[in-house]
């Protein structure tokens, strides 16, 4: 579509009606004022001014707090109040009565160069340098929303706005490009703050909260819309390194390196059973009909345990491994257990006899161990300086395949419900999705800027959650295959 030609001899003989100064640097933005008798602008000089339209003079002392350049301006619907972003990082809220600051918003690590309210006047939406977008609660002055825009902007972002009804928001960038963002589905999918590095999550049978543990010792029930935490269980005294719901949702299994396991009701947030193992754990899982639990150890005595859910007690130990045990899956019909240790095997015990029938030598310090779906494979994720993936036949122990990408040990592995794609978290601050059929990766997750430790992928496969220890939860969005926001 072509543009209308301007005729510059006419424009030539444009002057402006009135100039107003005061302004002892650069003028940033200006806004007008309801009545419209008024504006406001904002300065490099460090200063907002308010100014009447008709004489060009000055109203009232110049707005000010603290030195920091003010690069944008934006009025509430009604009127009462002006949110302003600043080169310190900042956003203040002002009262257009007193010209003070009502409070002043921080989570920004760079310059704020643009601001816009919702239509309801509850949110502030602003954009920095830092590439990052922020939706601010006017009322409490959090951030409930957070994106991270450097996955698809190249540079800052530099200019925000709302659509009408509040559900959308548009980011501008130096790199050319504008995206929209939905934010009912980026509550859905944004990350989760917790306050230590995460080791671990689970996502809820019906994929609306989440569960994490931390190396603060706690474990944290989520509610994924809201991005907030419904309770937090706090009785383990050390490091929580894994958690897994139960069927029904009702009960959630934590283990500790406080050298117990506990079964809590999600309701109540009571612990309904605890066991001493005697041993730090390190992964924990319910057998398919959860009458047993089977726990590893961080330690190095290479056992595996499963307990009685009723009792607490033990019913038998299998001692095989060398060195410490890593990581523990149940098969479906629950008459086998898959274990992965750093003695670089990987184990399949018969429960009802206790025997090893498979022993995969996998040439890794095996941090994960996973069935596929039909349980045909084995997935085994570690170290070995060179190959962090190997794939064998669950029957034969035959090696697969080798994946290459990452470039450090993997942590963490998952597969999706239908078989087709294969997803691991790495040391290397990356997770990624591989082809099932071709064994090639086909998307990278970046965002983590420490080790994932966990994954877990919600039962109707759309939502993938991962832990870390940079002190986040986050969620991401498999049917796109692009993450949408940054930790709250």
């Amino acid at each position: 579509m072509s543009l209308p030609a301007v005729d510059t001899e006419k424009t030539r003989g444009i002057s402006p009606l009135r100039k107003f100064e005061g302004h002892t640097r650069r003028v940033q933005d200006v806004i007008h004022l309801p009545g419209g008798q008024r504006i406001m602008t904002s300065s490099d000089d460090g200063s907002l001014r308010m100014w009447n339209l008709k004489s060009g003079k000055q109203i009232g002392k110049d707005w000010q707090d603290g030195q920091s350049a003010v690069y944008a301006i934006t009025l509430s619907p009604d009127g009462k109040q002006l949110a302003s972003g600043s080169d310190d990082g900042a956003v203040r809220l002002w009262g257009i009565d007193t010209g003070k600051v009502i409070t002043k918003w921080t989570g920004h690590t760079s310059t704020v160069m643009s601001v816009c309210w919702n239509q309801d006047n509850r949110r502030v939406l602003s954009g920095s340098y830092d590439r990052t977008a922020r939706v601010w609660d006017v009322e409490s002055g959090e951030t409930i929303l957070a994106i991270h825009t450097d996955i698809h902007h190249a540079g800052t972002v530099s200019c925000v706005s709302f659509s009408a009804d509040g559900k959308l928001l548009a980011t501008g960038c130096g790199d050319e490009n504008t995206y929209t963002w939905d934010i009912p589905t980026i509550f859905r999918e944004a990350g989760l703050d917790d306050v230590l590095g995460v080791f671990a999550i689970t996502l809820s049978p019906d994929g609306k909260q989440l569960v994490s543990g931390s190396r603060d010792g706690t474990v944290r029930l989520w509610d994924i819309d809201t991005g907030k935490v419904i309770t937090k269980w706090t009785e383990h005294t050390d490091q929580v390194t894994s958690v897994r719901w139960n069927r029904d949702g009702g009960r959630v299994l934590s283990g500790s390196s406080d050298e117990t396991a506990r079964v809590w009701d999600v309701e109540s947030g009571e612990t309904i059973l605890a066991i001493k193992t005697g041993l730090d754990v390190h992964s924990v899982i319910y057998s398919p009909d959860e009458t047993m639990i089977a726990t590893v150890s961080g330690s190095r005595d290479g056992t595996v345990r499963l307990w009685d859910i009723d009792t607490g007690k033990v019913i038998t130990k299998w001692t095989e491994h060398t060195d410490q045990v890593t990581s523990v899956r149940w098969n479906r019909d629950g008459g086998r257990v898959l274990s992965g240790s750093s003695d670089e095997t990987a184990r399949v015990w018969d429960v009802e006899s206790g025997e090893t029938i498979l022993a995969i030598k996998t040439g890794l310090d095996v941090h994960s161990v996973i069935y596929s779906p039909d349980e045909t494979m084995i997935a085994t994720g570690g170290s070995n300086k060179k190959e962090y993936i190997k794939i064998f036949d669950a029957k034969t122990g035959k090696l697969v395949a080798i994946l290459k990408g990452h470039t450090k040990d993997v942590y963490c592995l998952a597969w999706t419900v239908d078989g087709t794609t294969l997803i691991s978290g790495s040391e290397d601050q990356s997770i990624r999705m591989w082809n099932t059929t071709t064994w090639q990766q086909i998307n990278v997750f970046t965002g983590h800027t420490s080790y994932v430790y966990d994954i877990a992928i919600s039962p109707n496969g759309r939502i993938l959650a991962s832990a870390s220890f940079d002190n986040t939860a986050r969620l991401w969005n498999l049917k796109n295959r692009r993450p949408i926001a940054l930790p709250l």
